[in-house]
């Protein structure tokens, strides 16, 4: 369980007492959101054999009307080429992607969704919602408005800092 003690930048995390600054918080607070959200669709998937990280690669799979190119996948989820290709390796050996060669481009591939995707798309998407809803069930409008611009600019912060 999380508590956190706002004026005092106490955070009491499974029985342990950490003194934060606010900063140092706000980053805690979003690595375990991060966390959370991530090892509950690792179990919730596991039965698949499907890990977090594979699962967003078949959302933007599907964002792309099933089909996208090694290199965009990597641009879009912000990894390595290597990460990408063992990603890709693991969810064809599993019978979730189908990969052929890229006619303009011999050294990359285009991934396809197989039958399989389709069906467990829904599910994704279920876990998907219930998470959103989960994060946002004690939120006006106006403050999931207000979060979700202050997100923006933490993420122009960091994508200003990345490009320097």
């Amino acid at each position: 369980m999380l508590k956190l003690c706002s004026m005092l930048h106490v955070v009491c995390y499974r029985k342990e007492v950490i003194l934060l600054d606010r900063a140092d918080n706000i980053m805690f607070l979003l690595r375990h959101i991060n966390y959370t959200i991530k090892t509950g669709i690792d179990a919730k998937f596991k039965s698949y054999d499907l890990t977090f990280s594979q699962s967003q690669l078949i959302f933007h799979i599907f964002r792309n009307n099933g089909c996208i190119s090694q290199k965009e996948l990597q641009e879009k989820l912000k990894v390595s080429h290597p990460t990408v290709v063992g990603l890709v390796q693991r969810l064809e050996k599993n019978g979730f992607v189908k990969t052929e060669k890229d006619e303009n481009d011999k050294r990359n591939k285009i991934i396809y969704t197989t039958e399989l995707t389709e069906q467990l798309h829904k599910e994704l998407k279920k876990q998907h919602d219930e998470n959103n809803k989960k994060l946002m069930k004690s939120f006006s409008k106006e403050e999931m408005i207000e979060l979700e611009r202050l997100l923006n600019k933490m993420n122009e912060n960091i994508t200003e800092q990345e490009m320097k």
